[in-house]
């Protein structure tokens, strides 16, 4: 976790950021870094809390339970083949954030903003 000031009109708060692990997949370097090679190298999913007095934002590039079914069959299989994904359930983002104490049931509604990304362009949940 880590502790940044953010100056809001009525002065200084503190913010606090807390990094989750996510799962990762794996793919050969080159297709992400030129000059890495054929090398098969992890890509690490993570989730970021960021939370500043009583609001809430989560940055969640991570995998869930159901990436697993929803990747069996059709197109997606092409991305479960190409880039393993090796997630389990004691990584899930949900139960990470119960451990913070945040209750899964009103997870949603105690975020600004929630924010998730995967390969694809970054999808933005507003609650404002």
């Amino acid at each position: 976790m880590q502790v940044l000031p953010v100056q809001e009109s009525g002065g200084w708060l503190m913010a606090t950021i807390t990094e989750f692990e996510v799962g990762y997949c794996t793919h050969i370097g080159c297709m992400a870094l030129k000059g890495a090679g054929v090398k098969v190298c992890k890509f690490p999913a993570r989730a970021w809390l960021l939370e500043v007095g009583d609001k809430r934002w989560l940055w969640d590039t991570g995998y869930s339970d159901w990436f697993g079914s929803a990747t069996r069959q059709g197109v997606f299989r092409i991305y479960r083949h190409m880039t393993p994904v090796h997630f389990s359930s004691h990584q899930a983002l949900v139960s990470q954030l119960q451990a913070c104490g945040l209750n899964a049931g009103i997870l949603p509604a105690s975020f600004c903003r929630i924010f998730m990304q995967t390969m694809l362009p970054a999808c933005v949940i507003s609650r404002e």
